[in-house]
């Protein structure tokens, strides 16, 4: 057999298994888990106090999802946000946070990792520095698909089709 039946033999069977692959993933189950109650979450995180605001129906448009917590919590003249976009299948086609932030206008004038301890566990997150029309921000965020938990986008991804 030449070297061009080889490749050509090679190409086809990496297509056939390309299309059988693609096939499979459109008929992946959705997360039976379904949309999480937010209500049961504390407005309060330690000292800050914090308050529910409104997500309106555009972003949740916008985001595909009905599943949005944003809540303001406040510690002196201190105000953080704490937002949570749950998606009930691994369908959507996500996209970094900073994303979202550049379209409003604001710069990522820093990124990095940085690290919290939740429920008496330590793990790591994004950070970034931001910059605009909305005043200096700093966003700590992190992704997580099922129990599992991580500051990479392409780890999220690939989790996310090894899950289907």
């Amino acid at each position: 057999m030449s070297n061009f039946n080889v490749r050509l033999f090679l190409v086809i069977i990496l297509l056939i298994f390309s299309a059988f692959w693609a096939h499979n993933l459109q008929k992946a189950p959705e997360n039976p888990q379904g949309s999480p109650d937010f209500s049961s979450l504390s407005l309060n995180i330690g000292e800050w106090r914090g308050s529910e605001t409104e997500v309106t129906g555009q972003t949740k448009a916008i985001l595909e999802t009905g599943s949005v917590l944003r809540r303001k919590c406040i510690l002196g003249d201190n105000a953080i946000w704490v937002v949570v976009v749950h998606y009930p299948d691994n369908k959507i086609a996500l996209h970094l946070p900073e994303s979202c932030y550049e379209g409003e206008g604001s710069a990522v004038t820093e990124k990095g990792l940085d690290r919290i301890i939740s429920q008496g566990r330590e793990f790591p997150v994004n950070r970034l520095i931001l910059k605009g029309n909305k005043g200096d921000q700093v966003m700590l965020y992190y992704f997580q698909s099922l129990d599992f938990k991580t500051p990479s986008y392409g780890l999220l991804r690939w989790q996310m089709i090894l899950n289907r």
